[in-house]
C-alpha cells in the first residue's frame, strides 16, 4: 500500500466532498468532516502534509464565504500509521 498515493487520493477526495457539498444547499450550519490521517508513526509526514492541505483549503473557502455561507471544519483523527487503528476510527466516525 502507497501511502502518498492513498493520501492524494483522499485529499481528492476531500476538495470533490467539498465541492459537492458547495453546491448541494444543505442545510445550514457548520460543516464538519472526520478525517483520518497517520498524524504520528512512520507515515506521519504524509498525514500532516495532508492536514495542512486540508486546512489551507478549509481557509480558503471559508474565506470566501464558506458553503453556501456556512463554515467548513475538518476534525482530524490519528490514526497511528496502523491500518486496523484507521478502519476502527473511520468505522465509528460520527
Amino acid at each position: 500500500m502507497n501511502p502518498i498515493r492513498n493520501s492524494c487520493a483522499g485529499l481528492i477526495t476531500a476538495a470533490a466532498l467539498a465541492a459537492t457539498l458547495s453546491s448541494a444547499g444543505l442545510a445550514a450550519g457548520t460543516y464538519d468532516i472526520n478525517v483520518v490521517l497517520p498524524l504520528t508513526g512512520s507515515a506521519a509526514f504524509v498525514g500532516q502534509g495532508e492536514r495542512d492541505a486540508l486546512l489551507a483549503l478549509a481557509d480558503q473557502i471559508n474565506a470566501t464565504g464558506g458553503i453556501a455561507g456556512d463554515k467548513l471544519n475538518f476534525i482530524f483523527q490519528d490514526d497511528q500509521t496502523q491500518p486496523q487503528l484507521a478502519v476502527r476510527l473511520a468505522s465509528t466516525c460520527p
